[in-house]
């Protein structure tokens, strides 16, 4: 073959891999993320409803002669959300002798448990904590803050 062929054939070649590569078939993502677009908030029996402050989400108050605890379910919608675990975080300033409170994934059901544990409440100083619960995929404007008024009776 002579070279002036054999540059033809170059040519061609690398300007069919080009055409190709601007025209050809798109790439895609196969494993698509669906992305978190609320939260559903379960309270438990324990917690009364009170009217809400300014900037809080949700205020609930309990009252208690003595130690008590109680939980918060947290579910996001929707049910097929790519990351469905969501994250409490203390906000207040209270210490741990107050109150402590751990979280658990539910796998299968999807949702996160937040288990509180109060101490016991004196009357003359009752306690508000203060969370917030957000999704992990770190959509931040679906955090809701929760106040919870703890009183003695």
């Amino acid at each position: 073959m002579k070279k002036p062929v054999i540059l033809i054939i170059a040519v061609i070649y690398i300007i069919a891999i080009v055409v190709v590569g601007f025209l050809g078939i798109p790439a895609r993502v196969y494993n698509p993320k669906t992305f978190v677009t609320g939260i559903e908030l379960t309270f438990d029996d324990k917690l009364e409803a009170i009217p809400t402050s300014e900037g809080t989400d949700y205020s609930f108050r309990i009252y208690s002669p003595d130690t008590f605890s109680f939980d918060i379910v947290a579910r996001v919608k929707p049910d097929e959300a790519t990351e469905k675990k969501c994250i409490f975080k203390k906000l207040d300033n209270l210490t741990e002798e107050s109150y402590t409170f751990t979280t658990t994934f539910n796998e299968k059901g999807g949702y996160t448990i937040a288990s509180f544990t109060c101490a016991k409440v004196k009357k003359s100083r009752p306690k508000t904590i203060t969370v917030s619960v957000g999704p992990a995929d770190g959509n931040k404007s679906l955090t809701k803050k929760i106040d919870i008024l703890l009183k003695a009776k």
